[in-house]
């Protein structure tokens, strides 16, 4: 029987995914704030501050 898949071309999807997932993260910023920026503004930043600042993912009220 011959096999559907490559060896080389699953490892090859696999670690293109992994870097596409690894550039994600790196370029976030809660991964920012966790290094020592602390400048940089998240969404747990906001709610240790008691959570007066709009989300990232709602409409601030008005």
């Amino acid at each position: 029987m011959k096999a559907i898949y490559r060896r080389g071309i699953v490892v090859l999807a696999l670690l293109v995914i992994f870097v596409m997932i690894l550039a994600d993260h790196l370029s976030s910023n809660t991964f920012s704030f966790n290094t020592g920026d602390r400048s940089v503004d998240t969404v747990l930043k906001q709610r240790a501050q008691g959570g007066r600042e709009c989300s990232p993912c709602a409409p601030c009220p008005q």
